[in-house]
């Protein structure tokens, strides 16, 4: 049976540790193996000694289900979220014992196909990928699998599967003549699934066939809950705003089956409620308040990421401080008003004074603080860095909390006003 599935090889073109914690493979390998005939197996960069064991015994890179050659699949999926995973896929390839070149491939190796925000800007990486497919993956992708999956079953090879991928509307193809359409999924929310998708008894939607937990301690081992895709703000540099358009939210119910299944068949006690901007999230209070009441006293700690300033409210804070405390985050980006206003994300520091007292008052020790350098318009990188120095000072000499600080180098994205 094993020899009839078609096989796809998933990959987050990192070490084991950073590649579990990413949602996407989590969510698509969930998806994809629920596709009745189709087998999804996860793959990830070897580590640079065990890379070079590989290289010297002669062992092509392979796949952590079944330990097959990764070149042996039909396809090779990359969760492609940022630019500098360009050597790790490429480390990943030559492990494979996959030509880099996608002209240099023959006839049994696989389609390599990426996907993923970092994969928008797809013309540097034409050289190495054979499609790259544009959007929200249960819009489209279950889809272009079962059309792959027929052609094989029909003795199709590689250059029939690239044949296919040109007419997948969603696909970029570095040979191709028309642009690609983004695929958005319209059922975000709303506890469907894609056609091509046999929903498992026991799992919620979002989940498909489920997902395995690490094996070893992993980077973010939290389980994933998508609480809300896109987002309403419209910051200007902003890549995941764009390209998760448009802004839709899950109900509460949802996200406690969601919940309920993450805590009591996969073991996690730390959940991370996630989205670009949770505080936007309109029945936030309740859904903590719902939350709490029943995870309270079973340890069940909840992170709450990407929280602005100015929609984290007291009562939002209550609720955040009645169970296992998860440090605070507040991405500022911009230290001063001006550049703040020009970018187009608005976190005036009297507002993070008044939140971050107002944490401490309730027992929070420390807190997280993001910033952004080389931003355009702001004076050039040493006005930048003033600013960010004279914001954390302020806020420390105002609230006595350790503030940890990260500065990031903004990198123009695609697809954005800037």
């Amino acid at each position: 049976e094993g020899e009839s599935l078609f096989r796809v090889a998933l990959t987050f073109p990192e070490l084991y540790e950073i590649g579990m914690s990413n949602t996407a493979v989590k969510l698509i390998y969930g998806m994809l193996n629920a596709i009745d005939g189709v087998s999804c197996e996860r793959v990830f960069v070897p580590a640079p000694d065990f890379e070079v064991a590989l290289e010297m015994e002669g062992i092509p890179l392979y796949t952590l289900e079944t330990g097959r050659p990764v070149r042996t699949a039909h396809i090779l999926a990359v969760s492609y979220g940022y630019e500098l995973l360009a050597t790790n896929f490429l480390t990943l390839l030559k492990s494979a014992g996959i030509p880099l070149d996608r002209q240099s491939r023959g006839a049994e190796d696989p389609v390599v196909l990426l996907g993923g925000p970092g994969a928008t800007n797809p013309g540097p990486l034409k050289r190495y990928c054979d499609g790259v497919f544009v959007g929200e993956a249960e819009a489209a992708l279950p889809a272009t699998v079962r059309s792959l999956q027929e052609i094989a079953a029909r003795g199709g090879k590689r250059d029939d599967f690239l044949a296919q991928l040109e007419r997948e509307r969603s696909v970029w193809t570095p040979d191709g003549r028309r642009s690609a359409t983004r695929a958005v999924w319209a059922g975000f929310g709303r506890g469907e699934v894609p056609r091509e998708i046999e929903p498992v008894e026991g799992i919620p939607p979002a989940y498909g066939a489920g997902f395995p937990v690490p094996s070893i301690p992993v980077v973010q081992d939290y389980g994933p809950i998508e609480i809300m895709r896109g987002c309403p703000q419209g910051c200007r540099f902003c890549h995941a705003g764009v390209y998760y358009r448009p802004y839709r939210m899950k109900p509460v119910d949802q996200i406690l089956a969601e919940l309920q299944w993450l805590v009591e068949h996969q073991g996690y006690r730390d959940i991370t409620l996630s989205s670009l901007s949770s505080g936007d999230y309109t029945d936030l209070k309740r859904l903590l308040e719902e939350v709490n009441a029943r995870y309270r006293r079973r340890g069940v700690r909840f992170q709450l990421p990407s929280l602005r300033g100015n929609s984290l409210t007291l009562p939002i804070l209550e609720e955040l401080s009645l169970g296992r405390r998860s440090g605070l985050t507040f991405a500022v980006e911009a230290a001063t008003e001006e550049l703040q206003a020009a970018i187009n994300k608005m976190v005036p520091l009297n507002r993070t004074i008044e939140i971050a007292r107002e944490a401490h008052e309730r027992g929070w020790q420390h807190a997280k603080l993001y910033f952004m350098i080389g931003l355009p318009d702001s004076g050039g990188t040493l006005a930048e860095a003033e600013g960010i120095v004279e914001y954390v000072r302020a806020l420390r000499r105002a609230v006595k909390m350790e503030f940890v600080v990260n500065v990031g180098t903004f990198v123009p994205k695609p697809h954005t006003p800037y």
